[in-house]
């Protein structure tokens, strides 16, 4: 398909308080702050910080735009909601299915590290491949599955759930595909997966396979009294990471969510979005922020397609210091690129459910001919 991926970038974040997340991330899993380039993003427009992965390098971007449109519901009152949620269960809640899957070949460490911090932990049984995956519970809002393998002595310190998508009594599992060959790997952490809560993981799904080129993985398991489960490969990673990525799709009406349900915050994501066809900065809104970021081989493929599909989308550029405006500009057409050296951002809406999916990949002069908006997070520019 037209979405010919290389590899895997990163996952954004759209978080109250970045420094509380990078905080966290480098404290207990292993990460070291990254510089971000962004104009204006060190406080003065929007608070932005970066988190570089060992061995995989894998990138996490922690970002508050908070001069830009969130909605009636801030992200400050969305990290509330979603620490209160996900702390006051036991067990797993219907937005925990929206988070981050990354292996650990030390996850003995990170166990050890969240229990000298007093964190809370909820580690689950991974079914069938002896892994075990813990739920790290990051400010505000933001969960990362961390998956490998536990000694015994992490074990019996240890109060071990099974996954469960019905209710806080029942046991289920969760069967897909973990890295079983840790000693191919690099000491590190390495991504994994991109999970997603949604409403319609049958139409989800779809969009994935018709549009975005991922494949249906084998382990995929539908179960209509609990939950839908959607495992899906995103062919071309392996050539990076050596394995394939996934993206898990989990629709799981009877999980807990609160007064929200999961079809609720869909809508609410669609009505802030609205047409995001050539999207300027003034209407970039802040839950965009929360976006997956995968490497493809041609800018112009994935452009073409999308534009075939009459599927809106927006662009960004990617290159070098000219992608980026001036905190005191107001102008967004970056001008006097080089092709050689330049990669287009393209993002697009999976179907209704309000996920941002974003693409990297280098475009020829034809299309950059077209012109490509800076990075701008200052504004609204309104007169």
């Amino acid at each position: 398909g037209a979405f010919d991926y290389t590899g895997v970038y990163k996952m954004t974040v759209a978080t109250s308080d970045p420094e509380a997340a990078l905080s966290f991330v480098t404290k207990y899993l292993s990460a070291t702050e990254k510089a971000q380039p962004h104009p204006g993003g060190d406080g003065t427009c929007a608070l932005v910080k970066w988190a570089l992965f060992p061995g995989s390098e894998y990138q996490m971007h922690f970002v508050n735009t908070f001069q830009k449109p969130q909605g009636d519901w801030t992200l400050t009152e969305y990290g509330e909601y979603m620490d209160d949620l996900h702390r006051g269960v036991v067990g797993i809640d219907a937005f925990m299915n929206n988070r981050v899957k990354l292996f650990f070949t030390d996850l003995d460490g990170v166990v050890e590290k969240l229990q000298e911090g007093g964190e809370e932990l909820r580690v689950f049984r991974n079914a069938g491949d002896g892994t075990y995956s813990v739920m790290a519970l990051v400010p505000t809002g933001v969960v990362i599955e961390c998956v490998g393998s536990l000694s015994e002595d992490s074990l019996a310190q240890l109060e071990i759930m099974e996954w469960s998508f019905c209710s806080l009594d029942s046991v289920s599992s969760l069967t897909s595909r973990h890295l079983t060959a840790a000693a191919d790997l690099d000491d590190g952490v390495w991504p994994l997966a991109a999970v997603y809560a949604v409403s319609d993981g049958n139409s989800t799904a779809e969009f994935f396979t018709e549009v975005l080129s991922a494949s249906l993985a084998s382990e995929a398991r539908t179960d209509d009294d609990c939950a839908n489960i959607y495992v899906l490969d995103i062919p071309g990673t392996e050539s990076q990471l050596g394995y394939t990525y996934q993206v898990h799709l989990v629709d799981a009406p009877l999980s807990p969510s609160g007064t929200l349900k999961v079809s609720d915050y869909e809508d609410y994501l669609n009505n802030l979005h609205g047409d995001i066809q050539d999207l300027d900065n003034d209407h970039y809104d802040s839950y965009m922020d929360n976006h997956i970021g995968l490497y493809i081989e041609s800018g112009d493929d994935v452009i073409n397609e999308l534009q075939s599909l009459d599927i809106p989308f927006f662009t960004r550029c990617n290159g070098g210091s000219t992608c980026y405006a001036n905190v005191t500009e107001t102008s967004s057409v970056a001008e006097g690129l080089e092709g050689d050296d330049f990669t287009a951002d393209v993002f697009l809406q999976v179907g209704n459910t309000g996920i941002i999916y974003e693409v990297l990949g280098p475009v020829s002069e034809d299309i950059l001919e077209e012109g490509f908006t800076q990075w701008d997070l200052c504004g609204p520019n309104f007169t």
